[in-house]
């Protein structure tokens, strides 16, 4: 089932390129439409605390917080907004298949290196089998004939 979610959430983010892609051309700005895509997101998640009856976070709690926790967010922004620029020059493919290969790259060291607090998993053959194919699928989906 978690698969399923995580398959469903990389459809939605190819989707949410593309719209970004489209509102950028409406606004005149990458930056305008990362902004409008992010108030629009803010929007929806408060209303799903209200629903949800999700508590605020304490001063305490907020004081807690280190502060690089917060580059999740930058992180989010930088994303959303070179997207917004990349997808229709590149198409959803190409994007998508360059964003997926460049996460499983991080992933890779996270998972071997157990970065962010992340249960060690080494890298092995298999591993190296899977980006080898998904670069290749990546090279091949930018690939133009002569």
């Amino acid at each position: 089932m978690l698969q399923f979610f995580a398959l469903l959430s990389g459809l939605l983010l190819s989707v949410q390129a593309g719209l970004n892609g489209k509102l950028k051309v409406a606004v005149g700005s990458p930056v305008m439409a990362a902004i409008i895509s992010f108030v629009v997101g803010l929007f929806f998640l408060v209303v799903a605390a209200i629903v949800r009856k999700d508590a605020l976070p304490t001063a305490k709690t907020w004081a807690g917080i280190h502060p690089t926790l917060y580059i999740g967010g930058l992180l989010g922004a930088l994303y959303v907004a070179s997207a917004t620029v990349i997808f229709p020059k590149l198409g959803a493919l190409q994007t998508t298949g360059l964003v997926v290969a460049g996460q499983m790259i991080a992933s890779f060291a996270i998972d071997h290196f157990g970065l962010l607090g992340m249960p060690v998993q080494s890298f092995n053959v298999y591993r190296a089998c899977a980006a080898v194919l998904l670069l290749a699928g990546v090279w091949l989906s930018g690939y133009k004939p002569a």
